[in-house]
């Protein structure tokens, strides 16, 4: 079990809070998601407690679930074809 730094909280609460960067949003995104991924490492996740883990889970699978739709509407819809 290892404790989580004080960065790594407020990298973590950053990635929550809505960004005003000048970057595109969906550029935007993509980094965060990056960064997130990074930080999932499995060792870190034993700081976390059973049901955080679940309600983690629970969002991110809802995250891919709407990637998942936004490609399949893409790849039926002819103006999409070149995305």
């Amino acid at each position: 079990s290892r404790t989580v730094s004080t960065d790594e909280e407020r990298f973590a609460s950053d990635l929550i809070e809505p960004v005003t960067l000048d970057t595109p949003l969906s550029k935007n995104l993509v980094a965060q998601i990056s960064a997130l991924a990074l930080q999932l490492d499995s060792e870190d996740l034993y700081s976390y407690t059973g049901s955080q883990l679940f309600e983690m889970h629970e969002k991110l699978g809802t995250m891919a679930n709407s990637i998942i739709r936004n490609l399949q509407s893409r790849w039926r819809s002819p103006a999409h074809e070149n995305s």
